[in-house]
């Protein structure tokens, strides 16, 4: 495929690098599917939740309901990337 494709932000944010996903040559080391939506979603959920931080919901409740998640969810997503609700 084309080489150089990336995920930007309107920002102009590097969010993924396409390309860091996949081996140059394809062959034994190219990753499956599973592997990489792992880190695509990965990438996602970081990006998706600093954006709610810097929304700055006063509350849990309110970020649980903007979200979706339930306050545990919640949580184990902030803490898996390093961040908490200020």
């Amino acid at each position: 495929g084309e080489r150089g494709e990336s995920l930007v932000t309107g920002q102009g944010e590097c969010l993924l690098d396409l390309d860091g996903l996949f081996p140059e040559n394809g062959g034994q080391d190219f990753p499956n599917l599973g592997d990489v939506r792992e880190q695509v979603m990965e990438k996602v959920e970081a990006f998706y939740l600093r954006q709610l931080l810097d929304t700055g919901p006063d509350s849990a409740a309110k970020a649980c309901r903007t979200t979706g998640l339930s306050r545990s969810r919640l949580y184990q997503l902030l803490a898996k990337h390093g961040l908490s609700l200020k």
